[in-house]
């Protein structure tokens, strides 16, 4: 099986401070600066483009505007939830709730008392104006007029005085220019609040996770590079091997296909030679802050004057990503409800997974398994998988629910050999336990899967019985309170314990017995029949017997 390593919620890496002036500009050419900023601000659901693409060259509208502003308010779900109205008839379908939510809120006039001019031109001066209003600032109450906004803008910190001068002096405002504001304005902070307008979207609003919100480096633990380590858009600087793995770590979470490093008085040893050590720390490091076992499928690096030249060929499209993301939140909304506690959060998202896709069994016996079986999005979106797709779902969807997950690669035996395999460790009350979703997955006779929980929070005793992996890569899983058995009163010490349990559940008539015992012993339930049909309470039943584990089970039992 491959090794995955961890995901990809693609981060920014632009600061206030770093701006460059392009010859091109001056000349009349488009120069596309802030495609970097377009692709945060489309993962995080505030920019999302037209059919053609982000169409940065050209010039924003009034009604592109509108859009923004109210996803930058945090309302876009209520506006498009609601039946709000405008006196405006030249206002098309798809921009029809943005302004008449801009309109009831008093945040946007027409042209004229029946005319919005949806399609006129958005001047600099206009847009920015709503990002003040998107950060509460108003004009009822005198804080700017629209045809200043820019010096207010620069009077609060939301421009610096490179930038304030750059949009002052444009000669044509583009879409490009709208991001690169937009961008700026989620780092700013709300009028007279110690929060940024990010912050608001994420931890107010709750219109944004926090996963991608860090991940795009402007919140929380996200890993925005200081403007030092920033030489101009895809090229970087480095002198230790801490800032070569920062810079790595935020390339790959930018999903930037090509990108250079200049190293230039680097102090650490050898460049070329730290490069691979970097990026495995690098990946290590996303891993924790994210969801997705494996970034790329490969890469290569050139190293020549003092520079290192690297390609990543990324395991995700961004259209792929972006679907896997949004899944990943509809699950967790679907499965996790408030009050509920982190035991019941993983086994929500463990029956979910296990409910919802099988085994790529088809592929397995033909030795064909696709690259996406192996992949979070195969489990998620395609319904198919192997473990290592389990594994990587298990742990997104841990991470999005707020458990603490790993996901652990070894190996396990099956007919008698040793073959790669993964599985998850996840952190419940502070005490880690083994958890191995595709081995709940049980393949029945024609390949179908059925839940079980014969690897839901084991320790790492059991655990070895038939999985293997390097213990001092992992913390150490001792505890049992949470395993599925003991937590669900499942779990008995022995064969006479066991006989008091079944008598117990026959008594009540229970339809189904399943028990775990722990001191198992194979020959003991041989003549499981005696103690099923003594009681002279049951016609039949099925069952089966895990030996390797020591779970029974009957089920289907009938009752006289």
């Amino acid at each position: 099986m491959k090794r995955l390593i961890s995901i990809v919620l693609t981060g920014i890496l632009f600061f206030n401070s770093l701006y460059l002036f392009h010859p091109e500009e001056a000349q009349g050419a488009v120069y596309i600066e802030h495609q970097a900023e377009a692709d945060v601000l489309y993962r995080l659901g505030v920019f999302n483009g037209t059919q053609k693409g982000f169409e940065l060259e050209r010039i924003p509208t009034r009604a592109e505007g509108a859009v923004m502003l109210v996803r930058l308010l945090g309302q876009e779900d209520y506006a498009l939830q609601t039946e709000l109205t405008h006196p405006f008839q030249d206002v098309p379908n798809w921009a029809d709730p943005y302004v008449a939510y801009l309109y009831q809120e008093g945040l946007t006039t027409g042209t004229s008392t029946n005319n919005f001019s949806p399609y006129a031109s958005l001047s600099v001066q206009q847009y920015m104006s709503f990002i003040l209003r998107s950060l509460a600032y108003s004009e009822n109450l005198g804080d700017f007029t629209w045809n200043e906004s820019l010096q207010k803008a620069s009077q609060t910190g939301i421009l610096d005085t490179v930038a304030y001068d750059q949009l002052l002096n444009l000669s044509q405002f583009r879409r490009d220019h709208m991001v690169w504001i937009s961008y700026l304005a989620l780092q700013s902070k709300v009028k007279d609040q110690d929060y940024t307008l990010l912050e608001k979207l994420v931890e107010i609003d709750q219109v944004i996770s926090s996963a991608a919100a860090e991940t795009s480096g402007l919140y929380g633990g996200g890993t925005s590079l200081p403007p030092q380590l920033i030489r101009s858009p895809g090229v970087y600087s480095a002198q230790t091997t801490p800032q070569l793995q920062w810079v790595l770590e935020t390339a790959l979470l930018n999903m930037e296909p090509k990108f250079k490093i200049y190293m230039k008085g680097y102090t650490d040893g050898n460049a070329l030679a730290d490069f691979e050590t970097a990026l495995k720390a690098a990946q290590q490091s996303i891993i924790a802050k994210t969801g997705i076992a494996k970034v790329y499928n490969k890469w290569h690096c050139l190293y020549s004057g003092n520079e290192l030249e690297v390609t990543i060929e990324y395991v995700y499209s961004d259209n792929q990503f972006l679907t896997l993301k949004k899944k990943v939140r509809e699950i967790v909304n679907e499965c996790i409800s408030d009050g509920m506690s982190d035991y019941k959060k993983e086994k929500a998202l463990h029956d979910h997974i296990i409910n919802n896709a099988e085994y790529d069994y088809e592929n397995f016996l033909r030795g064909s398994i696709p690259a996406s079986s192996y992949t979070a999005y195969g489990v998620l979106i395609l319904g198919r998988g192997v473990c290592q797709g389990y594994a990587e779902a298990m742990h997104m969807l841990c991470c999005e629910a707020g458990l603490k997950s790993l996901v652990v690669q070894g190996t396990s035996i099956f007919e008698g050999k040793w073959y790669k395999h993964a599985w998850n460790i996840v952190s419940l009350n502070g005490q880690y336990y083994q958890v191995d979703v595709c081995w709940d997955d049980v393949i029945a006779p024609g390949g179908k899967g059925t839940l079980s929980y014969t690897y839901f929070n084991l320790n790492d005793q059991d655990m070895s019985k038939d999985h293997n992996w390097n213990k001092q890569q992992y913390p150490s899983c001792t505890a049992t309170k949470y395993n599925y058995y003991v937590y669900n009163q499942q779990q008995v010490r022995d064969y006479q314990a066991f006989k008091v349990y079944l008598a117990n559940a026959l008594e009540r008539r229970t339809a189904e017995v399943t028990v775990r015992v722990v001191n198992f012993n194979k020959s003991d339930y041989a003549d499981l029949s005696s103690l099923m049909f003594s009681s002279g309470k049951v016609k039949r039943y099925n069952y089966s017997i895990d030996d390797s584990v020591g779970i029974i089970s009957i089920y289907d039992i009938v009752y006289n």
